[in-house]
């Protein structure tokens, strides 16, 4: 984790192992950085359950591929990036994000990161990587 340059934000930028063994370290970083950034209680689990939906979607897209993770907290504001190698192109439209069917067990990730971001985006990037970014006010 870096810290802030003269009173520039604080970030972390790390690359994981493409499994769920990973989510509890990425989303304890993103939460310290949170914390250290003076946020209350609630914006740092607001801040672990976003980063966990994230890196689910990743890590279920793309299983056993690695994955990295941008987040940057700046001026009470927490940016996060989530990439990773997309093995299917077919991204939903926004305002699809969530599944068909009420009871199905999975398809509600990135709904929820929408509730509880101000602003999330999905788009390609080169060499077949995606990225998912989400701000959350703390």
């Amino acid at each position: 984790m870096s810290g802030p340059a003269a009173n520039g934000p604080l970030c972390i930028e790390s690359t994981y192992e493409g499994g769920s063994a990973s989510l509890n370290t990425a989303r304890a970083a993103v939460a310290d950085l949170v914390a250290s950034a003076g946020a209350d209680p609630e914006s740092v689990e607001r801040a672990r359950l976003l980063v966990s939906e994230l890196i689910t979607n990743a890590v279920e897209a793309s299983p056993g591929e690695p994955y990295e993770l941008d987040a940057t907290v700046e001026r009470a504001l927490l940016t996060v990036e989530v990439r990773n190698r997309a093995r299917s192109r077919d991204l939903p439209p926004e305002n699809q994000w969530h599944p068909d069917d009420v009871l199905a067990a999975r398809g509600r990730g990135l709904s929820i990161v929408k509730a509880l971001a101000d602003q999330v985006s999905v788009r390609e990037l080169d060499g077949g990587w995606l990225a998912v970014t989400a701000t959350l006010p703390l």
